[in-house]
Parts: C-alpha cells; sequence; structure tokens
C-alpha cells in the first residue's frame, strides 16, 4: 500500500485509500496490523479515529502495532487513549513507553490516568510519567504525593524516590520541600 501512495499518481493514491479502509476492518488480525503499520509510516494526515479504532482492538498484536504508530506519528493527542492500555502487561509497556517519547505533552493523559482506574494501570502511569524530566513532571508527582489517596501517594513517592536516585534532586523540588 505505501507503495501505491510513493508511486504519486491519483489512481495511486486512489486505490491505497481504498485498501487501508479495507484492511482496517478487515477480519483477518493480520491485516489491520498492516493497516497500522502502514499508519505508522504515512507522513500524511492525522487518521487519529483510525489509530484509535485500531489501539481498542481485541487483538493485542493490533493494538500494540497502532501503539507504536501514534509514537512514529507523534501524535499527542491520542495519549488519553494509550494510557487505557497502562497496566495490561507487554501492551501496557508498549503504550507506557510511547507516552514516555510524546514528552510533556502527554503529561495531562498520564496524571489523568494515575488518578482513575485500577491500581495497576494508576501505578504505570505514574512510573512512566516519572520517566519524564521536566519541572511540569516535579509538579504533577507533587500533586501526585498532595492527594490524599493512599495509594497514588505511595505510588508517587515511590517513584519520586527512584527519580530522584537518577536524576538527582532538582532546585524546584528543593524549594517544595521547603515551602
Amino acid at each position: 500500500m505505501l507503495i501505491l501512495l510513493q508511486a504519486g499518481d491519483l489512481d495511486g493514491i486512489i486505490l491505497a485509500k481504498t485498501t487501508l479502509k479495507q484492511m482496517l476492518s478487515h477480519e483477518d488480525p493480520a491485516m489491520r496490523t498492516g493497516a497500522a503499520r502502514a499508519i505508522g509510516e504515512l507522513k500524511a494526515g492525522k487518521l487519529k479515529n483510525e489509530l484509535q479504532q485500531l489501539i481498542e482492538d481485541l487483538d493485542e498484536q493490533v493494538a500494540r502495532t497502532a501503539i507504536k504508530a501514534v509514537g512514529q506519528r507523534k501524535l499527542v493527542e491520542l495519549a488519553p487513549a494509550l494510557t487505557t492500555r497502562l497496566g495490561s502487561g507487554q501492551m501496557g509497556r508498549t503504550a507506557g513507553l510511547v507516552l514516555t517519547q510524546l514528552g510533556v505533552g502527554a503529561l495531562p493523559a498520564l496524571g489523568h490516568a494515575a488518578r482513575q482506574g485500577q491500581f495497576a494501570a494508576r501505578r504505570a502511569a505514574i512510573r512512566f510519567l516519572a520517566q519524564k524530566d521536566s519541572q511540569q513532571t516535579e509538579k504533577c508527582l507533587i500533586d501526585l504525593g498532595r492527594s490524599g489517596d493512599f495509594e497514588i501517594v505511595t505510588a508517587a513517592a515511590r517513584e519520586a524516590a527512584h527519580r530522584a536516585r537518577r536524576l538527582g534532586i532538582s532546585d524546584f523540588i528543593r524549594a517544595e520541600a521547603n515551602a
């Protein structure tokens, strides 16, 4: 399909569009996986709705490939969809790594996920949030630490300690601790 797009003529583009639409809803997971892979490689169009559909796919390989495509295309807008996959084994780790790649734009989605859902997903959200090296991350960890929810406070404190070991204690954190 990518070859059809690279050919550059209008007929090839129309055929590629039709093929991609068929692949997106094909009963064979390998075809849907191919659609996710193709979307990841495409440089044109957002295709957010299509990726959202593939992220929610019941087939784990399809969903993981779609998650990776979000990272390839750097679609921060799909960070909330990725957080729904946190805490679910290999797919959760893939989603977390992509959320980390997306940078500080993914912080609001990770912060929200840290406060919602099941414990494993909340803990994973806090773990991946803490991997980002920014003052916004530190603010978010402090907010989570002050949330009053025992599980969230404990997970945030644990990840903040790991982060301090890895990155040191920032001036911002020192100022907040003395405030």
